[in-house]
């Protein structure tokens, strides 16, 4: 195989640990290939595509704040993208691109490497933006019993109903209870640390608690958790599981899951 040639687009991409993921699968994979970071201004987004065909790359990943808008911009949508409503993975072969979302494949990947099952399961979800979709629709896939979103008014909850017509809604104000609960918020992450979505009274009501927030691997939210016993998700896992998947959807090829258990290992320590 030809040296392969793949990035990250974004809008400001300084903390990404993508290439660092990417690259250490070439070596496991024994691919040649470079991955870059291209920061775009949101006018630029819709030359993706032929940027992709101008700099010869056959991949792309998405992050925010462009995974919804680079999708008009597309040949085609995979099932994923259009259920979830955003891509994060884009596939360039015979001049076409093609959009896919490995976000869910992502959070799946991180409930199993901590052997937390999802299925039947009574799943709170904190947030109602574009990973709370992502989250939705992973644990569905996943067989979860009942899902929850919470939002800060119930207006902003329900609007997703209209994509996931199986969600209840509930805002901050109500009464959380469940087994899992997942934050999908930005509250917590680098440089705001030590902010929990919601209180202790609240989380040591349940079992589970997952964070999709990398940065700082625990988090508030997540020591608040460790704390009161439950079982701990980190968000680092779901990054390594998609870019698993988008490997997959690049090369064709099935990726033995355990490589991200290395990969997840080695990252760890940059925290």
């Amino acid at each position: 195989m030809s040296t392969v040639h793949l990035a990250v687009i974004g809008k400001t991409l300084k903390h990404s640990l993508s290439p660092e993921i990417h690259k250490y699968m070439y070596r496991q994979l024994g691919i040649e290939g470079t991955y870059e970071k291209i920061e775009l201004c949101p006018e630029e987004v819709c030359n993706v595509v032929e940027m992709m065909k101008q700099k010869k790359l056959m991949g792309l990943n998405v992050t925010m704040p462009y995974k919804e808008a680079v999708m008009a911009y597309l040949d085609e949508l995979g099932e994923d993208a259009k259920a979830i409503g955003a891509v994060n993975t884009i596939h360039l072969k015979d001049g076409k691109a093609y959009g896919y979302n490995s976000d869910h494949i992502g959070i799946r990947y991180m409930f199993e490497l901590q052997n937390v099952s999802v299925k039947g399961k009574n799943v709170v979800i904190l947030g109602n933006g574009g990973a709370a979709c992502a989250v939705i629709y992973a644990m569905k896939n996943g067989g979860a019993a009942k899902i929850t979103v919470v939002a800060r008014t119930i207006e902003k909850a329900e609007k997703l109903k209209e994509r996931f017509p199986y969600i209840k809604c509930f805002t901050y104000e109500d009464e959380l209870f469940g087994d899992i609960l997942i934050n999908t918020t930005p509250v917590g992450m680098y440089p705001n640390e030590g902010e929990s979505v919601v209180e202790r009274e609240v989380i040591r009501t349940f079992k589970a608690a997952a964070d999709i927030v990398y940065n700082p691997l625990m988090t508030e939210f997540l020591n608040i958790a460790k704390e009161e016993g439950l079982k701990i998700v980190t968000g680092l896992s779901m990054l390594v599981g998609q870019a698993i998947r988008s490997e997959e959807i690049w090369f064709g090829q099935e990726i033995n899951y355990r490589l991200g258990n290395a990969i997840h290992e080695e990252l760890s320590r940059l925290f």
